[in-house]
């Protein structure tokens, strides 16, 4: 998990609004809402934290389980990427 890329499209627009992120991506015109957990995770994605230190984060700053904080990140992930609003390589 350490060895995963994650790229941000090209394509979007974001922005924070009341503790949840605002998505759109300009090639398709859909928005999408992340919420706040979501957005947590967002913005480490901003600062290129690779996704186990995103999901070490989340378990030192929330009281979550290791396999399910796991788990959930990689399905909020798996979301995006299937909404290309990232790529994982």
């Amino acid at each position: 998990m350490n060895n995963m890329r994650i790229e941000m499209s090209k394509d979007l627009v974001y922005q924070e609004l009341d503790g949840e992120m605002v998505i759109l991506d300009m090639k398709s015109g859909q928005y999408f809402g992340i919420d706040a957990i979501g957005s947590v995770i967002w913005q480490m994605l901003e600062q290129k934290i690779p996704p186990a230190i995103i999901i070490e984060k989340l378990q030192d700053g929330y009281d979550v389980d290791a396999e399910v904080c796991s788990q959930q990140v990689l399905d909020f992930l798996e979301d995006l990427k299937k909404n290309n609003i990232i790529s994982i390589d």
